[in-house]
């Protein structure tokens, strides 16, 4: 064992993630528990595309009544090309009610035709395949730059627990991708901040991107805070302008000081 750059000594030498035994759910107890709450969990899917034969991974995550999230199903593999990839994903998900589907922000940007097998055309993006098969697009920003947010939103994932020691984010075991993923991430000998390219982080960039929207969108998660923060919407933005207020008042004084010093 040794410390890793969080200060966990309870990991593997260079292991990126700390994916605990509390948080593998057994996969016929997930699946039984979910059909009991149906109709009162919202259910996202998250995905990553890699052009053939380069691996594609999309995960659907259930966000309970208590705010707990279980990512209780994926998909995974190299052999589908990318209408074929969305439409297993409808066909997976049917029975289901999908609050949205989060994708990578560039599947958004224009210039592609995709037609169905009758020659229609069913988008300009790949976006707009999404919204064909009726599986709610959103955007999530995850260009240069979003992937080390990615990587703090899952490290924050695997930390929190709610108020009874149970943690937010638990996965079903069914999902071996992204466990698999999550077990063998380490840290890259030259930069500690980044994921060593040998490691396959297909199924993890899913997990992060659905992660990313969630923690902005739903609840608030972040990396240099793991304590839930409870202000109203309306609290947060007075206390913000209080606190601009304060820095503009404080620079001014400054300045004044400043300018009678001369």
């Amino acid at each position: 064992k040794q410390m890793d750059m969080y200060g966990n000594w309870n990991v593997v030498a260079g292991k990126m993630f700390d994916l605990k035994e509390q948080q593998r759910l057994d996969a016929k107890y997930v699946n039984e528990d979910l059909a009991k709450l149906d109709g009162h969990i919202e259910i996202f899917i998250s995905i990553d595309w890699g052009y053939k034969p380069s691996y594609h991974a999309a995960q659907w995550h259930a966000v309970l009544p208590d705010h707990r999230v279980v990512t209780f199903k994926e998909m995974y593999g190299q052999e589908l090309v990318f209408e074929d990839f969305v439409k297993e994903i409808a066909r997976q998900s049917e029975g289901m009610y999908i609050s949205a589907t989060c994708l990578p922000h560039d599947m958004f940007r224009n210039g592609d035709r995709y037609r169905d097998n009758t020659g229609k055309v069913i988008g300009e993006t790949k976006s707009d395949v999404f919204e064909y098969y009726g599986l709610a697009p959103i955007g999530v920003e995850s260009g240069k730059g979003k992937v080390q947010m990615r990587m703090d939103k899952i490290f924050s994932a695997m930390e929190l627990q709610c108020d009874d020691g149970v943690y937010k984010f638990r996965i079903s075991k069914s999902c071996e991708n992204l466990i698999e993923e999550l077990d063998n991430a380490v840290h890259d000998d030259i930069d500690p901040t980044q994921m060593a390219k040998a490691c396959r982080d297909h199924a993890i960039d899913a997990y992060g991107l659905f992660l990313v929207y969630y923690s902005d969108d739903i609840e608030p998660l972040g990396f240099e805070s793991l304590i839930k923060d409870n202000r109203s919407y309306l609290q947060k933005l007075l206390e913000e302008d209080e606190r601009r207020l304060e820095e503009e008042e404080a620079d001014n004084n400054f300045i004044s000081n400043d300018y009678y010093d001369f």
